[in-house]
């Protein structure tokens, strides 16, 4: 079942399992923050800015958190059938987000 119906809606792992997954990349993609911010903060002289690119980076993280919260929230509260489909969609993609955040928080240039 690796149709449109099978690609979109995950039948073979649940919400729950999903969520699971989410939680796990988040604290990694949190990890690397923490690894980030502890790099500002040795790096950073006197007249050196953060880079724009680090700065919004840094800003999609923890919006992706407050999201990601709210996700988990909606997760565990009563939902029909059609609200949990739409839920592990909505999991999905935003696990593809955090996925991104993490390739793009690979800075390689300090």
């Amino acid at each position: 079942m690796e149709g449109f119906i099978g690609k979109h809606w995950k039948f073979p792992t649940g919400l729950d399992q999903n969520v699971n997954n989410l939680k796990r990349k988040r604290e990694e993609l949190n990890g690397q923050k923490e690894d980030i911010a502890s790099r500002i903060k040795a790096e950073l002289h006197p007249r050196k800015k953060v880079k724009k690119e680090v700065e919004l980076w840094l800003e999609n993280v923890e919006r992706v958190n407050g999201e990601i919260k709210n996700l988990e929230s909606d997760a565990l509260g009563p939902t029909s059938f059609y609200s949990r489909a739409f839920l592990r969609k909505n999991v999905c993609k935003k696990m593809e987000e955090v996925e991104e955040l993490i390739e793009k928080g690979r800075f390689s240039d300090g």
